[in-house]
């Protein structure tokens, strides 16, 4: 299944290193969007974790 078509889950990075889910998206543009919006009103470290593959993945490097 490709990235568009996945939910995947934001986490805001605490300062003590912890990941905070904050919601899922579905897709990778979604995650990038929103993300973006999620910085403007709280700036902070965001990671996006696809639970398909157990990772935490770059939304803003594109992938072929």
């Amino acid at each position: 299944m490709f990235l568009e078509e996945r939910k995947l889950d934001i986490f805001r990075i605490l300062p003590d290193g912890q990941a905070l889910w904050v919601e899922a998206v579905k897709g990778r543009d979604a995650a990038k969007e929103r993300v973006a919006q999620l910085i403007s009103v709280k700036p902070a470290e965001y990671q996006v974790h696809d639970p398909q593959t157990n990772k935490f993945i770059d939304i803003f490097t594109k992938c072929a």
